[in-house]
């Protein structure tokens, strides 16, 4: 089966390893590596500079995402679980942030003006007036008293 190909291109070339090069094979210190690297929000591109091929030359993206797979998802999520028992764990503990960030996430709490809502006013919109026009808000008492001095 061949793909359809435009009339005018040419199929590009694959490049290929030359002749006698060993195939890239990681070892388990490598997986284990990339896996910390992963969990610890190391980009991709830089993780590929630190992994060498058997010329010495680092691998490609291309390379990481295939031999690597379970180690780029693995590490991900171990780091996500670790952070979500410290926040939970901070929680637990009295820590109000952490409280209020999680009821927000994960409880899907939100803010809310009970006042306005009542009244079905849209405080996001009130708050924008107010920061686009400082100078129209009313003045007090004793700045219209100072001025007329």
């Amino acid at each position: 089966m061949t793909k359809n190909i435009k009339q005018g291109e040419a199929k590009k070339p694959r490049k290929r390893l030359p002749a006698g090069t060993p195939r890239f094979s990681p070892d388990e210190n490598m997986r284990a590596m990339v896996e910390m690297w992963v969990a610890s929000g190391i980009k991709y591109e830089d993780i590929c500079s630190l992994i060498p091929r058997g010329d010495g030359e680092p691998i490609k993206i291309g390379t990481l995402l295939k031999c690597f797979k379970q180690e780029l998802a693995r590490g991900i999520a171990k780091a996500n679980g670790k952070v979500a028992v410290k926040l939970f764990q901070a929680a637990m503990d009295g820590n109000i942030t952490a409280q209020i960030f999680w009821l927000k996430t994960r409880a899907k709490w939100r803010e809310a003006d009970t006042e306005a809502n009542a009244l079905g006013v849209d405080m996001a919109n009130v708050f924008v007036v107010e920061r686009l026009h400082p100078k129209e808000q009313p003045k007090s008492e004793n700045d219209s008293s100072s001025a007329q001095s």
